[in-house]
């Protein structure tokens, strides 16, 4: 049992010690993993009230591999649970499931250049949709902190389904996300992300766009790491249904939890 537990704790601290450093919920860092390295992380995003009763728990398990020569890919499986009010009528209750495969190509070291950048490529596929998202990271270290950059296209097409609630259809997506960390101790750092979502139609005309922003933070222990955000909806640029916010679209808040190890 003693040599099963050691075994155990020595594998741990592998995947600890060969991953990287993650320090946002949200916005993506520019560092890869090295050849061989490994790491798993387990999301969870949980949103809630939108014009009625909502709620959505997205969970994503993923599996990190790092393949050398600035190269990383992770595998995803994920699922989302999903609970809603629509006009008073009976909650509807509903679950998704997908997999996404993701790449990482690490252009520029922000130790060694004026910004650190990577090329980011997501593809996801459930039972009714497909989505890809491409994706630019930039960042920059700057005393006790670090600013990451990502600017982000998503094109989704989906075909529709009455039990999923899905709608059908081709969703052109882009956003902003950028995120500041501050180190704050050992093994602790403090932050903030914000992220802008535009959602486009046909001739690229803007259907609508939100604007949200909330604290952080990021604790990395020697055998596990721990990240999480709270992201509220600040502001609706287009397509506002109650006091500055869409809330038909989007949720008022967001949270999201990262376990790594």
């Amino acid at each position: 049992m003693k040599r099963f537990a050691m075994l155990l704790s020595l594998a741990t601290a592998s995947f600890i010690s060969n991953a990287q450093e993650r320090l946002f919920t949200y916005t993506y860092q520019t560092d890869v993993l090295k050849k061989g390295s490994k790491a798993i992380d387990v999301w969870n995003t949980l949103r809630w009230q939108r014009s009625g009763y909502y709620r959505e728990l997205d969970t994503r398990i993923e599996y990190e591999l790092g393949l050398g020569h600035n190269l990383e890919t992770a595998f995803f499986i994920n699922t989302a649970i999903l609970s809603q009010d629509h006009n008073l009528k009976p909650v509807h209750h509903g679950a998704l499931f997908s997999f996404s495969n993701e790449w990482k190509l690490k252009l520029g070291d922000a130790e060694h250049h004026r910004l650190g950048s990577a090329i980011f490529e997501e593809v996801s596929i459930s039972a009714h949709e497909l989505k890809f998202e491409t994706k630019l990271l930039l960042d920059k270290k700057l005393g006790r902190g670090l600013h990451a950059l990502n600017l982000v296209h998503e094109l989704g097409f989906a075909k529709a389904s009455e039990y999923d609630g899905v709608e059908g259809g081709t969703e052109n997506k882009l956003e902003i996300d950028y995120g500041l960390s501050l180190h704050a101790g050992k093994h602790l750092n403090l932050g903030l992300e914000m992220r802008e979502d535009n959602v486009l139609i046909e001739h690229g005309k803007l259907e609508y766009s939100s604007l949200f922003a909330g604290p952080g933070l990021s604790y990395h222990h020697p055998h596990f790491g721990l990240n999480f955000t709270v992201l509220p909806q600040l502001y609706s640029f287009k397509g506002e249904t109650s006091h500055h916010l869409n809330l038909a679209q989007h949720e008022k808040v967001e949270t999201r939890l990262i376990f790594s190890f």
